[in-house]
């Protein structure tokens, strides 16, 4: 009997003494994991611009009870009360030794798959922290691809938005090529003259009817491009109230109607309100017509043309009247692309107090281009943060026009590239700031192509100083350099007139005494046609400081106008050679190298080019080791002599 409760009481005690050190054990794991969370997975998730800001970290949450995350990841920071509300991923964190198939592995799985599914989420991850990560699907624990290839690391959170959204008990691959090929122009318009015909058929026969009703349907498909990549309508996509573009089906003239009320209402779409303006489909319609304007317009993502989608649609649809009346504000993008690139060249950092204005927006064509330099620019220079991403939506972009239609078209093609069209408003910008009209000293850049032509309207030529003719680009250059800041910048296209009258001479005197040219860049006449073939060019200027007004300058800039070239000729080469050290080609040889397009920058001197081309070295050629080689041939019988 004493010997049984002896070995008794030896087994309870060694029963104890694995107890102890198995909770010792755990703890030292548990300890060993925080420790790889915070050396490993921390960093690695900084590089695809997730902050630390964002995660917290084995805690519990209202839909997992007790059961605890290792690491949450939302969109908003860990001390803002939705930050469960905007979680978008969980990862399940083992220790870096830990391999896919231990039971560690295993186990990290099932929890990962229990609490994702308890939030709602449609993926987990599981990582050792250090050279192992898997995206698993939560309906079925099936490895996600992207783009049909197992993602193995961490993702943006765009991605992960993504993943949540696309991903689904019959589907583990997300993929973000599918209808995001680049739109080729041509076929673009072919589309659009399948629709004229279509609209003929239906008695649609008024440009403004036609042209209404395909931006209505442009509008719907941008809308719905956009929230399939990134859900934010306050209805949850699997309550299925929203319908999106790619799963509209049957009665397709309900889908439509039930698409405008839903995308563009308070309810559900409050971010789309103001576009509700846009939308007026033609009453002629019937249920098949809107099924055959689906099917030709459903190949295309809206978001990935490189060119003014709405200028096409008036090229198309309008007479000859109305291209002529909207060339007044349609410049096209590689235009306006490779104006700002000049403009914009400087801005790297953030500015508190930074604007931009164009008076004469059209459909938003400098400004949208603005903003994507601009934030290519901060992103380039790592100063993309947060608060610099609500600057740029909120604060920075000002554009005013007197046409409605006008407005409302910017303000969607300013959303649809993450501004928040904050401050694009109708306005007679010819008017005295009094009047409600722009604004004097306030804008850093300006940048814009006012109309050309006589002004009829009601305003008083004793207003201006410059000139007695009422032309709009005269009136509208005056008011441009009288709004821009004191050292700011401006971009403004004008006709040949303005330049070469010799009736207007005073006013180019007025215009130089009050900037400095960084240059005068020609246009071919055929820049804006079918609109205008009239002879332009592109002024870049700054405004003098008031000790300075009244001075003329003597010297001119021509690197901008050699920049602004090379895009405009960008189809009709197949590879650029670039012979200069100047960082002022930054921005451009950085293009050209994305676009696969550089083949050499030749350098006068190696020990004397800008710091900012030193990332292009493979592409350096040096003129002066060649020196040799190019120069006098002292052989006899030769008298070849090549200057370098």
């Amino acid at each position: 009997m004493k010997i049984k409760k002896l070995i008794k009481t030896k087994k309870n005690s060694l029963d104890d003494e694995r107890g102890v050190l198995s909770s010792n054990s755990v703890k030292m794991v548990k300890k060993e994991e925080t420790n790889d969370i915070l050396q490993f997975l921390y960093p690695q998730l900084r590089e695809v611009e997730i902050s630390i800001s964002q995660c917290k970290q084995d805690v519990t949450i209202k839909e997992t009870g007790r059961e605890r995350g290792d690491v949450w990841i939302s969109k908003v920071n860990h001390n803002k009360k939705d930050f469960e509300k905007e979680i978008v991923c969980l990862i399940e964190a083992k220790h870096k030794k830990c391999l896919e198939e231990d039971k560690d592995w295993l186990d990290a799985m099932k929890q990962g798959k229990k609490k994702s599914l308890a939030k709602g989420l449609s993926f987990y991850i599981v990582t050792n922290t250090k050279d192992k990560v898997i995206f698993y699907n939560s309906y079925n624990n099936e490895k996600i691809s992207l783009n049909s290839e197992i993602i193995t690391n961490f993702q943006p959170i765009s991605i992960l938005q993504k993943l949540n959204s696309q991903i689904n008990k019959d589907n583990s691959n997300l993929d973000t090529l599918k209808n995001h090929v680049k739109i080729p122009e041509k076929q673009f318009r072919k589309s659009l003259e399948k629709l004229d015909h279509l609209f003929r058929s239906c008695s649609i026969s008024s440009a403004k009817e036609k042209i209404d009703t395909t931006i209505s349907f442009m509008v719907i498909k941008y809308i719905s491009d956009k929230e399939e990549s990134d859900w934010c309508f306050k209805s949850s996509r699997k309550d299925k109230k929203i319908i999106l573009w790619n799963d509209f089906s049957g009665n397709f003239e309900n889908e439509f109607k039930n698409a405008k009320e839903n995308f563009l209402s308070g309810k559900f779409g409050g971010n789309y309100k103001d576009f509700e303006k846009l939308i007026s489909f033609s009453k002629k319609l019937d249920n098949e017509n809107y099924e055959l304007i689906w099917k030709e317009l459903s190949p295309y993502y809206l978001h990935g043309a490189d060119f003014d989608l709405f200028g096409v649609v008036y090229e198309v649809f309008a007479t000859g009247k109305e291209k002529k009346d909207f060339g007044q504000f349609y410049t096209r993008r590689h235009i306006t692309r490779s104006i700002n690139n000049i403009l914009l060249k400087d801005e790297f950092n953030y500015k508190p107090d930074l604007k931009i204005c164009d008076p004469c927006c059209g459909t938003g064509g400098f400004l949208t281009e603005a903003f994507k330099v601009l934030k290519s620019n901060y992103e380039r220079e790592g100063n993309l943060s947060k608060q610099n991403i609500l600057h740029l939506s909120q604060n920075i972009f000002y554009g005013y026009d007197n046409d409605e239609g006008s407005v409302a078209r910017t303000e969607l093609n300013m959303f649809l590239v993450g501004d928040g069209h904050t401050n694009i408003k109708q306005k007679d910008t010819l008017k005295n700031f009094e009047e409600d009209g722009l604004e004097e000293e306030m804008y850093d850049y300006l940048i814009s192509n006012p109309p050309y032509g006589p002004y009829k309207g009601s305003l008083k030529i004793e207003n201006f100083s410059w000139s007695n003719e009422k032309r709009y680009e005269m009136l509208f250059l005056e008011k441009i350099v009288k709004a821009c800041k004191r050292g700011g910048k401006m971009a403004i296209v004008i006709p040949d007139g303005v330049l070469e009258a010799p009736s207007r001479e005073y006013f180019r005197k007025k215009l130089l005494e009050n900037v400095d040219i960084d240059a005068i860049i020609s246009l071919t006449k055929f820049a804006f046609a079918p609109y205008t073939k009239e002879k332009t060019y592109v002024l870049i200027m700054k405004r003098k400081q008031k000790e300075n007004e009244g001075k003329i300058q003597t010297k001119g800039n021509v690197d901008a106008e050699l920049v602004l070239h090379t895009m405009i000729e960008y189809r009709n080469y197949d590879k650029v050679i670039i012979v200069s050290g100047d960082g002022d080609f930054h921005c451009l040889i950085e293009y050209l190298e994305k676009k696969h397009k550089l083949l050499y920058i030749v350098i006068p001197n190696h020990k004397k080019y800008s710091a900012l081309l030193r990332r292009f070295r493979k592409y350096f050629v040096y003129i002066d080791g060649l020196r040799k080689k190019l120069g006098k041939n002292t052989k006899r019988g030769s008298n070849l002599r090549t200057k370098p």
